[in-house]
């Protein structure tokens, strides 16, 4: 017989998930998945160990969860961002300039999408198909040259997560180029 969940059973499920989410997002911040336990991870959430398994398997999983609700909402913000751009170079620089402003302005979240997107350079990424695209029409369009899509990704994404690395250190130059003493 199939147990049938009660509208209160999928709220309080429901409030589990995101208690432990947000738990796992603010220790992962802080410290790496081999630094943050299952333990560490129901205590801040204040719920019981066994409630951890009846939402993941293992700790990676929550930690793939997490990284994955990151980016979606990064990505969300960069689609958003670029809605009605057409040309590719100024799509690039404004999806960067995202990802900047998310690190000033949330960055809890950023550390965990720098912390936890091992993947974020590869050319190959899911993740990086907008970029890839946005690569593959400035080519065709001659705006880029001498560069493979394989070699532009890495390029761009490191730039922007060592921006945001930055940003998120307070680190900024005492002058940028061509500002005034």
């Amino acid at each position: 017989m199939i147990a049938v969940l009660k509208p209160a059973d999928d709220r309080r499920r429901a409030r589990t998930r995101n208690a432990l989410l947000g738990a796992a997002q603010t220790l992962f911040s802080a410290k790496s998945v081999d630094g943050v336990s299952i333990d560490d991870i129901v205590q801040r959430a204040e719920v019981a160990k066994g409630s951890f398994y009846n939402h993941f398997s293992d700790k990676d999983d929550i930690a793939r969860e997490v990284a994955r609700l990151v980016r979606e909402e990064v990505e969300t913000q960069v689609n958003a961002n670029n809605d009605g751009v057409s040309d590719p170079a100024d799509r690039m620089a404004r999806a960067v300039s995202t990802f900047i402003r998310f690190a000033l302005t949330d960055p809890e979240r950023a550390r965990v999408l720098l912390r936890l997107h091992p993947g974020a350079t590869l050319a190959a990424s899911a993740a990086n198909a907008g970029l890839r695209s946005d690569l593959k029409r400035g080519l065709a369009a001659g705006l880029y040259t001498d560069i493979t899509v394989e070699a532009a990704v890495p390029y761009v994404m490191g730039i922007c997560l060592s921006t945001m690395s930055l940003a998120l250190e307070g680190t900024r130059p005492k002058r940028f180029a061509g500002e005034v003493e």
